[in-house]
């Protein structure tokens, strides 16, 4: 019995279907809004998405020029009887990963004679960002380049990746006019 009333009421629903002309048009409306609504929505979603993505960038990017121009002030001022790159190298990091420190953000530096430990955060600078550097003109001081990226940290309770962005700028070492990359 089970098996005759099933065919029954979906012969008598499509029965109705295809005599009522309001059923359809009720029907046909509703889908229609609801897919107009949900491309409306999906597409506000994005342009919101966005712009709070180049809002965020742009704040990066001038948070990370103003540091270059504090950054590019300190090197002017290092003695200009000072020799050693290596050391001023290290002494301009140590300057501008305290600063980091203060405002929220890490610091790495790349480059000849470059110590390992002032390089602890390499593994979220992208090789493709790296590799950009790689083929700037070692005249090109103050070559400026950005990506997003995962951040790679850890907490007291672990391993951290979080978005986030990579800004690289080429500083000149003063005491040997040497290159550095700074992230």
């Amino acid at each position: 019995m089970v098996g005759r009333t099933l065919p029954e009421a979906l012969r008598r629903g499509l029965t109705f279907w295809r005599r009522s002309i309001q059923a359809r048009v009720v029907v046909s409306t509703v889908l229609l809004s609801a897919i107009v609504v949900t491309a409306v929505g999906w597409f506000l979603l994005r342009q919101v998405e966005q712009g709070l993505v180049d809002r965020r960038v742009d704040a990066v990017l001038t948070e990370v020029a103003s540091e270059n121009a504090q950054a590019q002030k300190r090197l002017e001022a290092a003695p200009a009887t000072e020799t050693d790159g290596v050391r001023q190298s290290g002494d301009f990091f140590i300057g501008i990963n305290q600063s980091g420190q203060v405002r929220g953000f890490h610091v790495v530096m790349t480059g000849h004679g470059v110590e390992a430990t002032l390089t602890r955060d390499i593994a979220s600078v992208p090789d493709s960002l790296a590799r950009h550097f790689d083929d700037v003109p070692a005249g090109d001081v103050d070559a400026t380049a950005w990506t997003f990226t995962t951040l790679h940290g850890s907490s007291a309770s672990g391993s951290v990746d979080a978005p986030g962005i990579v800004v690289g700028t080429v500083v000149r070492i003063p005491a040997d006019r040497s290159t550095r990359t700074v992230y």
